[in-house]
């Protein structure tokens, strides 16, 4: 630790630390600040100069951090090791735990008074600094798996645990930074990071890492109640409201920003919380304009809205490019709105060689082996080329039907227009 008094640059990045006498009310990220200490803990006052304010950041170096990453957080200072050490106080000084008092001291009757450290001589275990023991007029302590009964046999940064000396992992529960592993600090009685990370940057699973306290989808977001700038920072269902993550509001509520409600948007400003595509609707609980709710209680998008999936849609289709569309087989005006971009018979459909599963999805009405094929004599057709060639050569389409003209060669009267074929074999 480093006492009180000291002050010192970290990695050749000079944070400014405030005087003993500064303010006790500390600022939350994103707020300006003269000096590390205006910032709450896992913060530094970031960009300051004698003449020119700074901002309260995370991503800043707790205990055992290097000083080259980075500045310090509020209450620690870079050490001659060029490592991130807690302030600490020294003889005489006013303490509540050991780890408030500088290395060679202890809290005594909650006054910071020395102690014998570890190898150096002792007359009793009282003269020896937490976590030593006297033991042959000298102050030691149990390394590393060494056979223990408690926590105070094992040296610092230890523990007792299931008979062997530990030191506790990150997430692990802690009283003091020593009982965690190297690079650790004990922030709030759990072992974090000494660096933590900030909003958004990758996690491993353990949210003791992560400055919000909480890892969702493999990012770090802010808990309940941690420090943040805007909403994307907080984890689901919160946001960021007054500098804190909180929980967001439900579809029709007053709300008086974009970001507070928990299924789609603000709608009026001040106004109410809207749903937003396929959240749940109703009574009470109004689609953000523009959608529609179906009768199953959901929001749909409405056809040329930008979409995802097939399921945001109205009309249930959503196009490869993007936006809803109606399906074949739907009846149409026009072709612009037609996923197929053709509309015959009064329905959206797919032309000769368009994919297919049922004979509804082609426009002549015949799916075969996934592929809209050609119109059979008698069958429908908007064009010639829809209907299929015959023995005869090929069809034309007639009234809106697949059929041979007059003395066109023919097997029987169903290929040809007039219905009749001849003895001759052809088209009467």
């Amino acid at each position: 630790m480093i006492a009180l008094a000291a002050a010192g640059a970290c990695g050749g990045k000079k944070v400014p630390t405030r005087p003993p006498h500064g303010s006790t009310v500390c600022k939350p990220a994103g707020s300006r600040c003269a000096w590390t200490d205006d910032c709450c803990a896992l913060l530094a006052c970031v960009g300051a100069s004698s003449d020119v304010q700074g901002t309260c950041q995370a991503g800043c170096g707790a205990e055992g951090a290097s000083c080259a990453s980075g500045p310090c957080c509020a209450g620690f200072l870079c050490n001659s090791s060029g490592l991130c050490e807690a302030t600490c106080l020294g003889s005489d000084g006013t303490c509540k735990t050991s780890a408030d008092c500088c290395d060679g001291f202890h809290c005594s009757g909650a006054v910071c008074a020395q102690c014998s450290t570890r190898g150096n001589p002792c007359q009793t275990t009282a003269h020896c600094c937490d976590r030593l023991t006297c033991t042959g007029g000298s102050c030691t302590c149990k390394e590393a798996n060494t056979a223990c009964g408690a926590d105070g046999e094992c040296c610092s940064g230890l523990a007792c645990r299931g008979g062997r000396c530990t030191c506790a992992p990150l997430g692990a529960a802690c009283v003091v930074n020593g009982d965690c592993c190297a690079g650790l600090t004990c922030d709030a009685g759990t072992c974090r990071a000494a660096t933590c990370r900030s909003s958004g940057v990758a996690c491993t699973g353990a949210a003791a890492d992560c400055c919000g306290g909480g890892c969702e989808d493999g990012a770090c977001c802010g808990t309940s109640g941690a420090i943040c700038h805007d909403s994307v920072e907080c984890c689901r269902g919160l946001y960021c409201s007054g500098g804190r993550c909180g929980p967001c509001k439900s579809t029709g509520r007053s709300c008086n920003d974009l970001d507070e409600c928990c299924d789609g948007s603000c709608q009026g400003l001040p106004g109410v919380c809207c749903a937003g595509t396929q959240r749940t609707c109703g009574a009470g609980a109004p689609c953000c304009q523009g959608l529609t709710c179906t009768a199953g209680g959901t929001c749909c998008t409405p056809l040329e809205w930008m979409c995802a999936s097939d399921a945001d849609c109205c009309s249930g289709a959503c196009h490869i490019a993007g936006f809803c569309c109606m399906p074949n087989g739907t009846a149409c005006t026009a072709p612009n709105n037609c996923c197929s971009g053709v509309c015959e018979f009064g329905k959206c459909c797919e032309q000769l060689g368009g994919a297919c599963t049922t004979a509804e999805d082609c426009c002549t009405g015949v799916c075969k082996d996934g592929t809209c094929a050609c119109s059979p004599a008698g069958g429908k057709c908007a064009w010639g080329g829809e209907c299929c060639p015959t023995s005869g050569g090929s069809m034309e389409c007639n009234a809106q039907r697949c059929c041979l003209l007059i003395d066109w060669p023919c097997v029987s009267g169903g290929e040809c227009c007039s219905g009749t074929c001849r003895d001759s074999e052809t088209c009467a």
